[in-house]
């Protein structure tokens, strides 16, 4: 009995993982007009969920682009911006099938830099 209901356990667990993976994917926009692009890639990730490729398009600090890994409903990504280098913390408010996420910006002595909100556009 203890044996089924580790496998269900299991199971469980990989698909709820998957279901989060797909949330968290689409085009989201700042108030700022940044729109930010969330999308998987195809590469083994480790100990977390999934690794993602994050690129933001707009003008001035809007232009980054970042590589990360996600956990549930949060990446946490490494950053670049022109000539500058950060990391970020992405946390999906409502879970990763909310409309909202928000982006934590640090610089790499850890001090926090800038703070952002984005809305699900897709």
């Amino acid at each position: 009995m203890k044996k089924i209901l580790f496998v269900l356990t299991v199971l469980s667990s990989t698909f709820i993982s998957q279901i989060s993976i797909a949330g968290m994917v689409g085009t989201y926009k700042s108030e700022d007009d940044c729109m930010l692009t969330v999308e998987v890639l195809a590469d083994p990730a480790g100990y977390a969920d999934a690794k993602y490729n994050l690129r933001s398009d707009g003008i001035g600090a809007c232009e980054w682009t970042g590589v990360g890994v996600g956990k549930r409903f949060k990446i946490e990504a490494g950053v670049v911006s022109q000539s500058t280098t950060a990391f970020a913390e992405m946390n999906w408010v409502y879970g990763p099938e909310g409309d909202k996420v928000e982006i934590t910006f640090y610089d790499t002595d850890g001090s926090m830099r800038h703070k952002e909100s984005f809305q699900r556009e897709q």
